[in-house]
């Protein structure tokens, strides 16, 4: 930016993923019931890598609403479901402001 504040159209476009993101972020915390619904009905399989989704698709996790309900043991007893699955679980989790049930 320079001294004027003008933006040149080419930083505008690599600006452009930051300010959508910012504006999602403001939208959620204007109305975040809406916005945590709209979370837990996403399905697995299209938010995680194959292998991941398939996983959960096997154990009759199809949304986030389903996963939130699960523990970290119960995951990680599934079949083919390694560490690097669960940390990309509970990575999306974390972006998302949510959690694994306890114990």
């Amino acid at each position: 930016m320079n001294i004027t504040g003008w933006i040149c159209p080419q930083c505008q476009m690599s600006l452009a993923p930051w300010m959508t993101y910012c504006c999602k972020k403001k939208d959620q915390e204007k109305n975040p019931s809406k916005n945590n619904n709209e979370i837990l009905n996403l399905e697995v399989r299209r938010l995680f890598t194959v292998k991941t989704g398939s996983c959960l698709n096997a154990e009759n996790i199809f949304t986030v609403g389903e996963l939130i309900n699960t523990t970290e043991s119960e995951l990680s007893a599934i079949i083919n479901f390694g560490k690097k699955s669960l940390n990309e679980v509970l990575h999306f989790l974390r972006d998302n402001d949510l959690c694994l049930k306890r114990h």
